[in-house]
C-alpha cells in the first residue's frame, strides 16, 4: 500500500523490509527519509525544547488567570520564568533547563538605570530596564563579553526581544 507523507508529499510504501525482516506499518504518516524507522518524535531537541516553552508559556497563563497576579509584579525567580518564558530561554543556544543559568544582557553597556535592589521590589521600572536586554545564559554571555559574538547578531536578538514589551 502506497500513503503520501504529511512532511515531504512523497510517495512512500507502509512495507519495509530491514535486516531481512519485512515490517508492515499500516498507520505511519511520514517517509522513511522525513522520519527514519526506529526515530522517535518525542526525543528531537526541537520538540524538547517546544515543550518546555509551552510549559513555560502556560504557567504565565495560569499564573494570571488563576491567581489575578501580574506576573512582572512576582519576586526573584518567578519574575525570571515570566521574561525567560517570553523567549524560550537563551536567544543565542536555546538553553532553558535551570533559570539560575540564565541572566540579562544589557546590549549598550552599562546603562543599568537600577539597582539590584529597585530590580527586586520595583516592578514598574522592570519593564523599561527588560527593553534594554537580551536573555543569555551564562556560557553565551561570557561569550559576549569575549567578543566571540557577532555585535550585529546581538542588536538583531535585542529587537526581538524588545518586540514583547511595547506598548505597555
Amino acid at each position: 500500500m502506497m500513503r503520501v507523507c504529511r512532511t515531504c508529499g512523497a510517495n512512500f510504501s507502509t512495507r519495509l523490509t530491514l535486516n531481512g525482516v519485512l515490517h508492515h506499518l499500516p498507520s505511519r504518516r511520514r517517509c522513511y527519509s522525513c522520519f527514519p524507522f526506529g526515530a522517535s518524535r518525542a526525543d528531537t531537541p526541537e520538540i524538547r525544547r517546544q515543550k518546555a516553552l509551552n510549559k513555560q508559556r502556560a504557567w504565565v497563563k495560569r499564573r494570571r488567570a488563576e491567581d489575578g497576579i501580574d506576573p512582572f509584579k512576582a519576586k526573584g525567580l518567578d519574575r525570571k520564568r515570566v521574561v525567560v518564558g517570553l523567549v524560550g530561554g537563551c536567544q543565542l543556544c536555546g538553553y532553558h533547563k535551570c533559570l539560575k543559568a540564565i541572566c540579562f544582557h544589557h546590549v549598550h553597556g552599562k546603562t543599568r538605570s537600577l539597582t539590584l535592589r529597585e530590580f527586586q521590589h520595583a516592578p514598574s521600572l522592570l519593564r523599561d530596564e527588560l527593553r534594554k536586554c537580551v536573555v543569555l545564559c551564562h556560557n553565551c554571555h561570557s561569550e559576549v563579553h569575549a567578543g566571540m559574538v557577532n555585535p550585529a547578531r546581538l542588536m538583531a536578538l535585542h529587537k526581538h526581544f524588545a518586540q514583547f514589551f511595547e506598548g505597555s
